[in-house]
């Protein structure tokens, strides 16, 4: 069973970047692109690189629906593309107050 998220949830998007052997590579130009519920398309700036062929990015779930989100690298031995979806709901049980 996929992950599902709450509204307001922060989470840390993270991808791999790997070369034709399978290790862990720097990815050269690295992009994070979120598609909202809504349809729109954001380009997420201050990707970290922790170590080698990891990148990061904090991204806090503000609406309910499905997002996905796109990590693409382009380098000298590196290309990779990887797709996932994130389903985000509005919670039916508030924190008490």
């Amino acid at each position: 069973m996929s992950d599902i998220y709450d509204v307001g949830d922060k989470l840390v998007l993270r991808a791999e970047m790997r070369d034709s052997n399978g290790d862990l590579a720097v990815g050269g130009t690295v992009t994070c692109l979120v598609k909202h519920p809504d349809g729109t398309v954001e380009a997420l700036s201050g990707i970290q690189n922790p170590s080698t062929g990891i990148y990061e990015k904090e991204f806090v779930f503000d609406d309910d629906g499905d997002y996905w989100v796109r990590w693409s690298s382009a380098g000298s031995n590196v290309y990779n593309a990887i797709e996932k979806k994130y389903p985000v709901r509005t919670r039916r049980v508030p924190d008490p107050s």
